[in-house]
């Protein structure tokens, strides 16, 4: 990320004035911060009630199926945006879901939950 880069840049520094304690200690700290933060993180969005997904469905029907059974699992559905794709006379819908769950489960349990409704082409975390 771009706070890697400017640390690195910053330990850069400190080495290049010869500040080398300092370099130290501030560069076992970012190896730290960046290894631990980045589990920490994982596991808080792991358990989050919000979800933001990326679908390609069949047809509207499909879609709207998607929708149903969401509705019917306790899922809501926040936010969407819908496009359409032409090619080869298909005419498949894609669509970027944000929803919330009631209840906390695995974004890896919605995802295979959702990713059984006939229609549904392709399912993935965004």
């Amino acid at each position: 990320t771009a706070a890697g880069l400017w640390s690195a840049a910053c330990l850069g520094l400190a080495i290049g004035i010869g500040f080398y304690e300092g370099a130290l200690i501030v560069g076992v700290a970012i190896l730290l911060i960046m290894t631990v933060l980045q589990k920490v993180e994982y596991f808080f969005r792991e358990h989050s009630k919000f979800l933001r997904l990326y679908t390609n469905f069949e047809s509207a029907e499909s879609m709207n199926k998607f929708i149903e059974f969401s509705n019917e699992n306790n899922i809501k559905i926040i936010d969407m945006q819908i496009s359409r794709i032409h090619e080869k006379k298909e005419r498949e819908i894609v669509a970027i879901f944000s929803i919330k769950m009631k209840k906390h489960h695995s974004h890896s349990e919605i995802i295979q939950l959702l990713s059984n409704i006939d229609g549904l082409k392709f399912i993935e975390e965004i």
